[in-house]
Parts: C-alpha cells; structure tokens; sequence
C-alpha cells in the first residue's frame, strides 16, 4: 500500500516539535498538548485486529535498544572526560538513560500490545472504547502521585486512548468514511474554517500536559487540545498535500530522529553554541546562550536535519532496521 504523504508529513511536523520541545524554547507548551498525542493517533491508524504485531513491536524495540546502547556509550565517554567512570557506569545500569526521548519507543509498544489484547478479549466497540476512557482517566487522576512505573507503563496506559481512538478515526466508517478521510478530503474553504476552529481549541483549552512528567493538567482541556492539535497538523498537511513532499521525508525516519536527537542538543551547545558565543562576546552567560530563542529554533532545525541524515544512513546500511 502506497504510502500517505500527508500522515508522513504530519510526523515530519510531529517530530520537529519533539525536538523543539527539548530545546529552551519560551513557546513549547503551545504544542507540548498535542505532539506526544499525535504519534499516539498516527500510529493507531495503522493497527489492525487480525495482523501479527511482531512487524510493529519489533522495530521499536530494536530502535529503543540500539539507542539506549549509544546513549549508554555517549555518558560513558563523559564519564571518562569528567573522571567519574563509576558514576556514568550507575547511570548505564540504572536505566536513567530512557529518561530521553527514547521512552516514547518502548512505550508504543507496550501501547500496541495492549491494545491487542484488548482488542481480543473485548469485541464490541463500544466497550472497548468505553476501557480505553476509564484506564486514560484513571492514570490521569493518579498523574505523578505514582511511585511505581516500570517501563514507562503508566505514560503508555495513558497515551493508548489516543491511539484507540486513531484506530477507530482511520478504519470505523462515519457518514460514508473513517473521520480522517472525511478531513482528508474536505474542500480548502471548509479546511480552513475547520483548522481555525482546531486553533482556537488549542486556545481555549490549553493544558500543562507532560506526558513523560505524567502530568496531564484537566483530562479533558488534555483530549480537546489533544485532538485539536493532532487534526490541525493533519488537515494542514493534507491541504498543503502537494508541497510538504520534504516534511513526509522527515517524518518516514522519525524513529530515528526520535532516538538520536536529545544526544545531541547538549554538546551542540556545550562545545559549539557556547564557545562561538564567547569569541563574538567575551562577557556573555552560558545562561544568556540557552535562552536565546533564535538560537533555540535555529538548533532545532539543525539538529532535525542531522538526525534525519543519520535515520538515512542508518536504514540503509544497519541490517537491522532494513524493512
């Protein structure tokens, strides 16, 4: 099946904001609502009852070990640079090194397995969605409190909502077709009122969501802007279908844009940023360089484009993320 320039390219904008998100960036909680959530629904367009999962958790998990073994490598190299071999060797074994980005890979797939088996056990859809509402608004309500979270389970319990319901968007019909290929379809005029009306939700019911932090603010203002945000960066690309070819290649490696990105931002800084900073200025702060939004967006963009050539080469010659 050919793929989808618009989905791809809404990963590609997705992905963009992940990485902008980890930067010191003044605005990131005007997308920090809908990014993660994005994926979530992406991904569960593309889940179906009777294929085998093995396609979709293995690459995931492949991905979340191979970087957590060159993040493991990169704060071992650290450690040697900074003397604290022990500690950077604590920090390998710990499994502190998931706290990044990578978190997100091995929560998807636990998301996947999930849903299969729920899939399997509930079969009407009613219920099952009706399953998926309760378990998102009882991790919700627990949010932070929770003191025991092995392999990120309560961010893939919370973010499996999301995907169910990208299942039912992309494969349930309604009035003729699935909902996103009734917005896939809308006219430029209906679009545009449609995404202004998504823009404004983001507005109103702009939410203090972290879904790594499990903080979710108001289940609700976080489904509304959840969804708004994720049918805005849809719409938009399915508007914009014939010039966002770039953004599609962007988003079909973002797995590895994903895995690569936050090692990084800090050494682009720390070795490149901020050295630069002190030979224009000599009276300039390490503070005063990371507060910098120019700056901020300007190593975004660098670094989305350093991992997406890696993502390349990497698929291309790394047997292991061939097919």
């Amino acid at each position: 099946m050919a793929r989808d320039v618009a989905i791809d390219a809404a990963k590609g904008i997705g992905i963009f904001l992940v990485v902008l998100g980890h930067h010191p960036f003044a605005f990131r909680d005007c997308f920090y609502s809908f990014h993660i959530p994005l994926f979530f629904v992406i991904s569960g367009f593309f889940f179906r009852e009777e294929k085998s999962l093995v396609g979709r958790v293995k690459p995931l998990l492949v991905a979340f070990l191979f970087y957590y073994v060159l993040s493991a490598l990169k704060a071992l190299v650290v450690g040697v640079l900074q003397d604290d071999v022990v500690g950077a060797v604590r920090v390998c074994l710990s499994g502190e090194l998931a706290d990044g980005p990578i978190w997100f890979l091995l929560a998807l797939a636990e998301v996947c397995l999930f849903v299969k088996v729920l899939f399997w056990l509930v079969r009407n859809d009613a219920l099952r969605l009706l399953m998926s509402v309760v378990i998102f608004a009882v991790v919700c309500r627990l949010g932070a409190s929770v003191s025991f979270n092995p392999l990120f389970f309560f961010q893939a319990m919370a973010m499996q909502f999301f995907y169910v319901c990208g299942y039912f968007m992309y494969n349930k019909t309604f009035r003729g077709g699935g909902i996103y290929h009734i917005i896939s379809n809308l006219k430029e005029p209906y679009a545009a009122v449609a995404m202004f009306l998504f823009l404004l939700s983001l507005v109103v019911f702009r939410s203090d969501v972290d879904v790594f932090l499990l903080r979710f603010g108001n289940p609700l203002d976080l489904v509304v802007s959840g969804f708004a945000g994720t049918l805005l960066v849809l719409m938009f690309c399915n508007v914009m279908r014939k010039k966002v070819g770039w953004l599609a290649s962007v988003g079909k490696y973002s797995l590895h844009i994903m895995g690569l990105h936050k090692l990084l931002i800090s050494p682009l800084y720390s070795y490149a940023f901020i050295p630069m900073a002190g030979l224009l200025d000599s009276g300039v702060s390490g503070e005063a360089v990371f507060g910098n939004q120019a700056l901020a967006l300007g190593s975004a963009l660098l670094v989305t484009a350093v991992s997406y050539y890696w993502g390349v080469f990497i698929t291309r010659h790394c047997r292991l993320f061939r097919g």
